[in-house]
């Protein structure tokens, strides 16, 4: 017995040393890396940091760092960053200016502020004197972003009368904590408005901006503004907000795929993929992907670059079920040039697919700009046997078919579709809503109804009833026109429902 207890604190041992070998290896750098995450601790992401500390390679970490500042640069038909050449400047200016004992410049409160924010219009100075500690108050004049007004205030004071000078909360310090020998609580309503006073007899600027750090945000109590705490909070965040760091997770899963020219240049993509039986029962996927850019290189008038396409459907137990590569040889005149940019660039295709669930990945290639997009979704192909409803399909239009022999990707029998990922129509447009609906009772189709109800965000609402009688007996395709003229601009939820002659709902899609 005393044996089994010792292997098995041996056993223990040995998994908990190698747990903290594993976490050890996850957040230890070399100097280089560790000093570059120093640098940008203030504005990379939490998904950036995550991707970064599980990167294995200094070549990976290289790549990373490039795709890093890439992604934040906003001018990028330039050759310099200018993001990243601000970003350096600050770090330098905090590290001359405020770098003092064990504190480097960017740990600094006052580091802080100015890497976030770059410097204020104009900076009060409050030392030397018997009644307020030693502080600063920095005015700030910027763009309105989210969560920040274009003109506000910071206040930095030496809390703790060492030199040190701290960020101030009006509502986690309270006026009490700017005067010197003043033993009122921040808790207390009292002190707090007292502490307010005496500091206005000092200087009225002072007093109001230690209750509240957006100008006209004082109140005639005294009390600390909540909105100064908001403020304090999306400072933190200002640097992070904008940043699309979807390139992050991207990298990490696709960086032993895509070769090192792709990996730092993700592009995102907004598509979409529907399952459409034809009149002989086999599936077709149909999938649409819409890239938010296209980089196309220019020789005279001519514009052109080459997309490169990798399919792969997987069952639930990571079986190859089908594998498939396309060329697009894309070559625009101006004028087409000019309508793609309005527009964007979307490539749609199909292929049969048996009943089952699966995982899809299709990957999308430039290989003229060496960008790479991806397109992952689950799906689900129901069987046969079963009553069912297809997944509605949103259209914005529909084309007649020319050539039924000829198939084209979102072509039915009612015509060939024309979507947006989004969903996204104006009130010049028609909604074209499809479904399919597979194994239907004689009685259902004879006294059965199709509901289609139309519900906004703020009040519009519309219902549309149709009688299944109205469609020919073999029909599996159903299509409604709903005209929007008449509709409220708001986010809109459709539900379609089937609903038997007792009134009952026995199908329904959102």
């Amino acid at each position: 017995m005393k044996n089994i207890i010792k292997n098995i604190i041996l056993i223990s041992i040995i998994c908990t040393s190698m747990f903290n070998i594993l976490i050890a290896k996850k957040i230890v750098l070399n100097n280089v890396y560790q000093k570059w995450m120093n640098e940008v601790h203030y504005i990379i992401t939490k998904t950036e940091r995550d991707v970064f500390y599980k990167l294995i390679t200094n070549n990976e970490r290289d790549i990373f760092i490039k795709a890093f500042w890439k992604h934040r640069d906003f001018t990028i038909n330039t050759p310099e960053n200018e993001y990243k050449d601000e970003h350096y400047k600050r770090l330098l200016y905090v590290k001359q200016k405020y770098g003092r004992g064990m504190k480097i410049g960017w740990q600094t409160d006052r580091g802080k502020v100015h890497i976030i924010l770059g410097k204020p219009i104009s900076i009060q100075r409050h030392s030397g004197f018997s009644t307020v500690k030693e502080c600063e108050i920095w005015n700030y004049q910027l763009k309105p972003k989210a969560g920040i007004p274009p003109i506000f205030n910071i206040i930095f004071f030496d809390k703790t009368k060492t030199g040190e000078f701290t960020l101030y909360s009006p509502v986690n310090d309270g006026p009490q904590n700017l005067l010197l020998n003043y033993q009122g609580s921040p808790g207390n309503r009292n002190d707090t408005f007292n502490a307010y006073m005496k500091i206005k007899d000092y200087n009225s600027f002072l007093a109001n901006t230690a209750i509240s750090l957006i100008p006209g945000g004082e109140s005639s109590t005294g009390q600390p503004s909540m909105s100064s705490e908001f403020l304090l909070r999306n400072i933190d965040q200002a640097p992070k907000k904008n940043v699309d760091d979807l390139y992050a997770k991207k990298f990490i899963n696709y960086k032993g795929i895509v070769s090192v020219n792709y990996s730092i240049n993700y592009i995102r993509n907004k598509s979409t993929s529907f399952i459409i039986r034809n009149d002989i029962g086999i599936n077709f996927l149909h999938y649409f992907i819409k890239l938010n850019t296209l980089s196309l290189d220019q020789y005279d008038n001519k514009y052109y670059t080459k997309i490169e396409i990798y399919g792969n459907l997987k069952d639930l137990k990571g079986k190859n079920i089908y594998k498939f590569k396309k060329n697009y040889n894309i070559s625009l005149n101006t004028q087409e040039f000019e309508e793609i940019e309005e527009r964007t660039f979307a490539i749609s295709d199909y292929f049969p697919i048996k009943p089952g669930k699966y995982k899809l990945s299709i990957m999308l290639k430039n290989t003229n700009s060496k960008e790479f997009t991806v397109y992952d979704t689950n799906i689900d192909v129901k069987h046969k046997n079963n009553m069912y409803m297809s997944k509605p399909i949103l259209a914005y239009k529909i084309e007649k078919n020319t050539n039924e022999r000829r198939m084209k990707s979102f072509m039915t029998k009612r015509g060939n579709l024309l979507l947006e990922p989004e969903n996204i129509f104006t009130k010049k447009n028609n909604i074209y809503t499809f479904f399919q609906l597979y194994n239907i009772s004689e009685n259902l189709r004879k006294y059965g109804k199709i509901l289609i109800a139309f519900k906004g965000d703020k009040s519009y609402s519309k219902k549309i009833v149709k009688n299944m009688r109205d469609y020919k007996s073999e029909e599996q395709n159903f299509l409604f026109k709903t005209n929007l003229s008449d509709f409220a601009i708001d986010y809109y939820k459709i539900l379609i429902s089937i609903i038997d002659k007792n009134g009952k709902t026995v199908l329904s899609k959102k």
